[in-house]
């Protein structure tokens, strides 16, 4: 039975293209971190990271007149095109996930559209399936919380922060023993974000104009979340006003 995928806010049967198999290794490259030293047997072993994930989708395209294949042609080469960018790949089997990807290697428009199949080969330089619409954890007060993500990997979460501080204020966030402290001050029409992934903070006035705020950080740990149980802590002291913390776990899966 044929499915389809959604790529860059668009469904392929937009595009009369349906997809027959999808070939997606179990687990994407592994690269290992050894060193040898003389006279020693074998190596150690110092970890391992994964290499970016190559998605292979084998498509059918409808039959189209010879009048509209320039056209047909030219509205999937822009659909598809990598000058865009990286951005949301979507397979209707698994339509809660999204990678995060770009169309790369051998695809060939050009045999597609003349015998009505070929390859369409996705890269994606992160190698994880992110949720599509990730739960949030919203809290309004200090203390000691637990929360519940899906997913297969660690992720690294962004955190919003708004309220009150004052000068001497601290604020401290430790999620699953790893402690984030803000010391900078934070007012009504402000909000804090600690992105994770990218280790940076910031602050946004009114929802638009950002100024740096990791120097306000007293550490340059970042905390991670884990599939299952989270254990979160809010803490504080000085005149610290909370009005909401927002934890966006970016569940994702390998």
């Amino acid at each position: 039975m044929s499915f389809g995928f959604t790529f860059n806010g668009r469904h392929s049967k937009e595009f009369d293209i349906s997809v027959t198999n999808v070939e997606r290794p179990i687990l994407p490259a592994v690269q290992s971190k050894t060193v040898t030293f003389p006279s020693a047997h074998g190596a150690h072993y110092f970890g391992s990271t994964f290499d970016p994930l190559e998605i292979t989708v084998e498509v059918v395209f409808s039959e189209v007149s010879l009048n509209r294949l320039q056209i047909v042609k030219r509205n999937i080469a822009a659909w598809l095109s990598p000058v865009l960018g990286i951005t949301d790949l979507i397979l209707d089997d698994e339509p809660d996930k999204k990678y995060r990807a770009v169309v790369s290697g051998e695809t060939s428009l050009e045999q597609i559209l003349a015998i009505g199949r070929g390859e369409i080969t996705f890269l994606a330089p992160d190698p994880f399936a992110y949720a599509v619409d990730d739960e949030e954890f919203t809290y309004t007060a200090r203390g000691n919380f637990n929360f519940n993500r899906p997913g297969t990997a660690e992720s690294f979460p962004l955190i919003s922060v708004t309220g009150n501080m004052g000068a001497s204020a601290l604020l401290r966030l430790t999620l699953n023993g790893t402690a984030v402290t803000f010391t900078g001050e934070l007012t009504e029409d402000e909000e804090l974000l600690i992105d994770c992934a990218l280790k940076t903070a910031s602050i946004l006035k009114n929802g638009s104009e950002s100024k740096s705020a990791i120097n306000h950080l007293d550490d340059l740990r970042f905390p991670i979340a884990v599939p299952g149980n989270n254990e979160l802590i809010i803490s504080s002291s000085g005149e610290v006003t909370i009005n909401e913390i927002t934890i966006t776990p970016r569940s994702r899966w390998i």
